[in-house]
């Protein structure tokens, strides 16, 4: 395996949200199940973030690799609540990170440090996987970045220009090799790695 190989994944519930953390789990893209797992792991190591002292042994079952592509514990519903991330709106989950080592798996949320530190991280992750174009939409970036975005964020084109000292949270995309394009009708981003854009 490669050592911290990166995936951006969801946290999951079955929708029955209990305190004991049962029913709860993480959800990962086909495509990111494909790159980091493979089909004859029957199980995995995982730590989660600050409790790494401890590996729990969480099970990969026949549905997982069909349509079913969560990896469901317990202990992810225990870590999720002592984060305070056990609940969220229909269909906005938190994003966290799935950090792939040499023996074990490492699930964690994102890089805390100013303000847009999530976001650069996010779309590190996604240029590492050649992940050429997606779009989030504003209140995904707001769950992500922990924080409401700026009205001006909201309404002017330029807000998601390159970076300079007048928009230094442009940074957060172009460092990482993406043009952001704001599609304010859609209430969402759409970003474009710079090698791939017409």
């Amino acid at each position: 395996m490669k050592s911290k190989q990166c995936e951006i994944v969801k946290a999951w519930n079955n929708g029955d949200r209990h305190a004991s953390g049962a029913g709860y789990g993480i959800r990962i893209s086909p495509s990111g199940r494909n790159r980091i797992f493979s089909t004859d792991q029957e199980s995995i190591k995982l730590r989660l973030e600050g409790c790494e002292s401890s590996e729990i042994t969480v099970s990969l079952s026949p549905s997982f690799w069909r349509k079913c592509s969560e990896l469901r514990n317990q202990a992810i519903g225990q870590w999720l609540f002592k984060r305070g991330l056990q609940d969220w709106e229909h269909g906005k989950p938190p994003f966290l990170v799935l950090e792939m080592h040499d023996s074990h798996y490492l699930l964690r949320r994102f890089a805390n440090g100013k303000r847009y530190t999530p976001l650069n991280e996010f779309l590190l992750i996604q240029a590492a996987n050649h992940v050429e174009s997606f779009r989030l939409t504003f209140e995904q970036i707001a769950v992500l970045i922990a924080s409401p975005l700026p009205e001006a964020a909201l309404k002017w084109p330029a807000w998601w220009g390159f970076a300079d000292v007048t928009h230094p949270q442009s940074h957060a995309w172009t460092s990482a090799g993406y043009f952001a394009h704001a599609e304010f009708e859609a209430g969402r981003v759409h970003f474009t790695l710079k090698a791939h854009r017409n």
